[in-house]
């Protein structure tokens, strides 16, 4: 019976307004971490953050709420649903217009990496990362003092990125704001040591792709 509700309380209020949704197919899940506090803040801070639902709803009753067993994360993106839910019994799970499908399965190592003591996932820092076309699902800060993510990077939907272009096209940025990155997310010098390497260009409104010469 719980699960029946589940499934209404999940899909009623996503039908309503959308037909198509997000499924194991359209995207590619991964676990990446950053070692720089700056760098993980500014993706966080310039991402858009997914819509949370919880079941059953938190009501505070005097000094003590009503722990949830599902929370629930959605997010629109090219006219399309992506629903992913998260619980103690069931673990994480991308939820399609079909059958659930767990997370564990689209990446080897997160039975291995949901086992950690650092594993925390922090839901209200949920973002779509439009830099790279994904959403990071913060999961704590581990021994090393690594910030630690699973990314889930859409593969039907045109990057927002744009092509690749020479590092000294003018592109009308923000130069008080910019900031560089490699392919893994992660902010660079780009004279240091960046010749020749593809890196990421963006002062949080426009972004580009290009070749470090």
């Amino acid at each position: 019976m719980k699960k029946y509700f589940l499934f209404l309380f999940v899909f009623i209020p996503v039908m309503a307004n959308a037909q198509k949704f997000y499924s194991s197919s359209d995207v590619e899940v991964s676990w990446k971490y950053w070692d720089s506090e700056i760098s993980w803040n500014y993706l966080v801070n310039n991402g858009k953050k997914l819509s949370l639902s919880c079941l059953p709803p938190i009501q505070s009753s005097g000094i003590t709420m009503t722990n949830p067993i599902e929370i629930c994360a959605t997010y629109l993106l090219k006219k399309k649903f992506i629903v992913i839910t998260f619980s103690e019994s069931e673990g994480i799970k991308l939820r399609t217009s079909g059958p659930a499908v767990s997370f564990s399965s689209l990446f080897g190592g997160m039975s291995y990496v949901s086992q950690q003591t650092w594993y925390n996932i922090d839901f209200e820092n949920i973002v779509y990362d439009p830099i790279f076309n994904r959403i990071m699902i913060p999961c704590g800060v581990d021994n090393n003092g690594y910030f630690n993510a699973i990314c889930v990077k859409f593969l039907d939907s045109n990057t927002s990125v744009e092509s690749i272009k020479s590092d000294n096209d003018e592109q009308d940025f923000d130069e008080s704001k910019v900031k560089y990155y490699d392919l893994l997310g992660r902010e660079v010098n780009p004279i240091e040591n960046s010749k020749g390497r593809i890196l990421i260009k963006s002062d949080g409104k426009k972004t580009v792709k290009f070749l470090s010469k």
